[in-house]
This record gives C-alpha cells, structure tokens and sequence, in this order.
C-alpha cells in the first residue's frame, strides 16, 4: 500500500484572473503553481513504480463555460488545455479519478451541491454542466472525507487500489481555510492535511510541503514512508 495524494484546483494548482459575463467566464490568466506540480512529477514516476497508490483531483468546482484567449470550453477543460501547454501533461494523464462539483437549480447556480465523476477531458459543455439536485438544503457543503476519496479509489477504472488504512497514506491540499472533514479523520495518524497558505495567487507562498516532501523522498530513496511505518509499529504495540 502507497499513498494516495488528494488535491483541489482553484487556489491550489491554479489561480486565474477571471470575470463572470452573460452565464461564461472570461479568464484572462490562469497560473500554474510550479511547487505543486513539481510534487505531482515526482509523485507520477513513483506511481510507474508502484509506490504511489494514486493521485485524485477532488474539487468543488465546475466545468461551467469559459473562454480563455481564442479558447471556449469548460473551466476545468481550459485548465487541462494550460496543464498541457505547460507541461505536456493533462489531467487524464495525472489525475486517476476526478470528482468535481455539480450546480444546483436555477436561482441557486453559485450553491455547490454534490460531487460526480467528470470524463472524459476536451468535450464542449452543455447544459449538464448546470444540472443538479433542487433538493438539497441552501447550506449544504459536498463533503471532503476519507469515505468521499474511498468511493474514488473503487471507481478507478483498470485499477484495484487498497482501502485499508487511508488515513495514513492520504496527502489532501487545499486552499480552504475552513477545514474540510479530511483535517480531522487525518489528526492523529500518518496521513497529512496540507492547506495552500495563503491560497495560490493571493501572496508570496509559505506552504508547509514536508510532510509530503519527507514521503516523497523516503520513497525515492526505496523505503516506505517512515509515517506509514511508525504507524505500523505503532499499531503492532496494540
């Protein structure tokens, strides 16, 4: 069993500068955070050697219409289109599973009510990117939990990834300063909650990446994780 990286979008791997006209987003910029996606490298050539589980995209955002220079697509469809002038590399090709939000009812169009799997990547949106479930009380927030990235895992088409154990080998970024459900079910065991400070495109970065980092190296270098393994010891002495 290896780790699985969990990672958000908007202020987390992207900040765009962007307006909202006429039900589309005008994005002028989106920026790429080069020391995420630096962790994802070196996380993709661990996955090839299977020493990482997988790496998920779990946003609540959603692949409204958007135009980006000449470009017209959908916001997550635009941020795949700069992963791949950038780096080469688009989100199929990160991503395992992406799970993104899905807009509610008309009159409450900005309310994020539930995640769904979005595939594939390049197809121009339509009006299901504004579907969703008229039901759901004002205030309800999808959630971000270990059972959330545990129904992403068995979704992974072609792949059998391990359950067992996911707060110890669950590394989830985000931007929120409210903190999701993950940020508990993770305190206490190898696991780590790492939240973008301040969020991506908003001032000089002073992210705490070590916990992940130390992960990342100790693999590289043929170990395991040495959270993975005190966990174990510590889970041995029970």
């Amino acid at each position: 069993m290896g780790p699985v990286l969990v990672f958000d979008l908007d202020e987390t791997l992207v900040a765009t500068e962007k307006k909202f006209v006429k039900g589309m987003y005008m994005i002028r910029t989106m920026k790429l955070n080069t020391r995420i996606f630096q962790i994802i490298k070196r996380a993709m050539a661990l996955r090839l050697k299977g020493k990482v589980d997988a790496i998920l995209l779990l946003t609540n955002n959603t692949n409204v219409p958007s135009i980006y220079g000449d470009k017209e697509g959908g916001f997550l469809d635009i941020a795949d289109l700069r992963f791949k002038e950038e780096y080469n590399v688009g989100m199929d090709d990160i991503f395992d599973m992406v799970y993104t939000g899905e807009k509610g009812r008309r009159g409450l169009a900005n309310r994020t009510y539930n995640l769904v799997p979005y595939r594939p990547f390049g197809n121009k949106p339509g009006p299901t990117a504004w579907s969703g479930s008229p039901n759901k009380p004002m205030n309800y927030r999808p959630q971000k939990n270990i059972a959330t990235v545990m129904k992403m895992l068995s979704e992974i088409p072609g792949k059998n990834v391990s359950l067992d154990n996911l707060e110890d080998r669950i590394f989830f970024f985000d931007d929120e300063p409210r903190e999701h459900t993950l940020k508990s079910e993770l305190d206490g065991h190898g696991g780590a909650y790492i939240t973008i400070v301040p969020p991506f495109g908003k001032g000089p970065d002073t992210t705490d990446l070590s916990p992940i980092e130390l992960a990342l190296a100790s693999l590289e270098r043929g170990g395991g994780t040495r959270r993975l393994r005190r966990n174990r010891k510590r889970t041995m002495r029970r």
